[in-house]
């Protein structure tokens, strides 16, 4: 007998059902993240010319970039079933939990895309790569994925934003992707306008306070003028790790649940 929570034969013909039906929908993905490829190659091509062969070319805002944007449409695509009342009624009449939609659901807006993404971005750059150094034998690549030093802010870009366009896609209706893009854009802009201006002003007004990135576990700094001459400081707090850890991890784990809750308030 079935479990009624989670059966991996019955998530296994669920996902084979999405995937049949849905395949036209994930192959224009795929072409729209060849399409951006293709932007930044050519973006990065001309660079190419005498005056900046000197200058190494930086493939990785590309991955970051592509992937970011692939998560985010995937996850504002995965859940569409449930945007209006006539196909979230068809979607609910499958033979299958909340936990097995959330979960295929996840899969196909997160892991997935990641790993096709990395996978097409790799290919992609070898070949353009190969062609210019066979023309320009001295042209340098940047190996170093700065990026990883900055992980938490990789984190919040991939896992909270799938998060969030997954909850867009389960209240927004019709056009939830342009509707949740346009939440966010307000949300950033009050926050950088209003939170990082005048809150953060307000609680360290000192000389040289630089505007810190939107994260608040991020230590602005001050310029210390001194005999000895001129430093910056970074103002600590004892509560950097919680708030990494608040928006790193907690916050995309929530989400995820309240989108799970949504599903199941629209199921009974």
């Amino acid at each position: 007998m079935m479990n009624d929570t989670f059966d991996l034969r019955r998530f296994g013909w669920y996902a084979q059902r999405e995937l049949r039906e849905n395949w036209k929908a994930y192959a224009l993905g795929l072409v729209g993240m060849v399409a951006l490829m293709a932007f930044f190659i050519y973006s990065e091509r001309s660079k190419v010319p005498e005056k900046y062969r000197a200058l190494p070319i930086d493939i990785y805002p590309s991955l970051v970039i592509t992937m970011g944007m692939m998560v985010w449409v995937s996850s504002g695509f995965s859940l569409r079933g449930f945007s209006t009342a006539d196909e979230r009624f068809g979607t609910l009449l499958l033979p299958v939990s909340n936990l097995e939609r959330l979960l295929y659901a996840w899969l196909v807006s997160l892991p997935v895309p990641m790993l096709v993404c990395a996978f097409v971005w790799k290919i992609s750059w070898l070949l353009i790569i190969e062609q210019w150094k066979q023309d320009i034998p001295t042209l340098k690549i940047n190996t170093d994925f700065a990026y990883w030093a900055d992980a938490s802010y990789f984190s919040i870009f991939i896992l909270t934003g799938s998060a969030v366009f997954m909850l867009g896609a389960m209240t927004l209706g019709k056009l939830n992707f342009l509707k949740t893009m346009g939440v966010l854009l307000l949300a950033g802009v009050a926050v950088l306008q209003w939170g990082q201006g005048y809150l953060l002003r307000a609680m360290f007004p000192a000389e040289g306070l630089r505007q810190p990135t939107p994260a608040p576990w991020v230590p602005p700094t001050i310029t210390v003028r001194s005999p000895e001459g001129i430093s910056v400081e970074r103002i600590h707090s004892v509560y950097e790790n919680l708030y990494q850890f608040w928006w790193v991890l907690c916050l995309p784990i929530c989400l995820y649940v309240i989108v799970f809750l949504k599903m199941k308030e629209r199921e009974g």
